[in-house]
């Protein structure tokens, strides 16, 4: 019988991990992973996940009555402009005083001034008129002018403080 082809026996190689092992502050973990190769990454190594989209967010939760300006689909939330109609100056921008340039007033001037060329009379409607800040300015500025809002109580107010346009 033929004698078996054995392979060498392993040679103890003296690597210098090794000798790191024995260095005081080595630990033996970071010298065995100095002797680990890094692994090759190539696009038939990387396992593609297929894409998932992520869920829809859930819908939005009903809006209370009396919280919000505006309601979902952009009506106006009535409930929450009678509740604030005490408060309204603290809670509402007052535009007029912030219309510091003038812009405001300056384009309704003009285009009262352009309206003013053609035959008849001007009629405005101030939709949405809160507490009627904006009544005498443009009063001032048309012929007639016809204030709504939802809220009856800012309208009373409006009346009130600056009698029926």
């Amino acid at each position: 019988a033929e004698p078996e082809a054995r392979a060498p026996p392993p040679s103890r190689r003296s690597s210098q991990s090794s000798r790191l092992k024995d260095a005081p502050g080595r630990s033996s973990q970071s010298s065995r992973l100095k002797d680990t190769a890094p692994l090759p990454l190539s696009p038939q190594t990387i396992k593609k996940r297929p894409f998932t989209p992520k869920p829809p967010p859930p819908p939005p939760e009903t809006v209370k009555k009396d919280t919000a300006m505006a309601l979902p689909g952009g009506g106006t939330n009535c409930a929450y402009w009678e509740r604030v109609a005490a408060d309204y100056d603290c809670e509402i921008m007052d535009t007029l005083t912030e219309d510091k340039g003038k812009v405001l007033r300056k384009r309704l001037r003009d285009c009262c001034r352009k309206l003013r060329k053609t035959k008849g009379g001007i009629l405005a409607l101030d939709a949405g008129c809160g507490a009627g800040k904006w009544l005498p300015f443009l009063g001032s500025l048309v012929d007639d002018l016809l204030a709504i809002d939802c809220s009856q109580k800012l309208v009373e107010r409006a009346k009130r403080v600056y009698g029926s346009p």
